[in-house]
């Protein structure tokens, strides 16, 4: 994508536990799951950021939460892709090891998604 590319993100609360969040592009288009796992192979930084955004929002509505979206196959990666958060109390009691979570590991741990997931859903590729 080009770099003027824009994205945002809205979210739904579903209860006082649960948010449900989208990401649109700046044509306010959902992504799809295969527009998501292609951002995030590509490492394209305004996705990123908004990415990262959604996530720091999520933890100050929930504090600690687990993070999912609903089965994904190669018939429904046309899907608009959404993840939902729910607040979980057990949680916010673990000490949390943000040396995993390194700029550099995360984009492997992408990439590694990305190929895997190119494999299993036969997602074309963009380059």
């Amino acid at each position: 994508m080009a770099e003027s590319t824009i994205f945002k993100y809205e979210f739904t609360p579903i209860d006082n536990n649960t948010l449900k969040y989208h990401f649109l592009n700046a044509k306010d288009n959902k992504l799809s799951y295969a527009e998501f796992i292609k951002l995030l192979h590509l490492g394209d930084e305004n996705f990123l950021d908004i990415f990262k955004k959604a996530l720091n929002e999520a933890t100050d509505e929930l504090s600690a939460y687990f993070w999912e979206c609903p089965p994904v196959s190669k018939e429904t990666t046309n899907k608009p892709f959404e993840f939902v958060v729910t607040k979980s109390d057990t949680l916010s009691y673990i000490k949390q090891d943000y040396s995993s979570f390194k700029k550099k590991k995360l984009l492997n741990v992408a990439t590694k998604m990305f190929v895997v997931l190119n494999a299993e859903l036969n997602i074309e590729p963009i380059i």
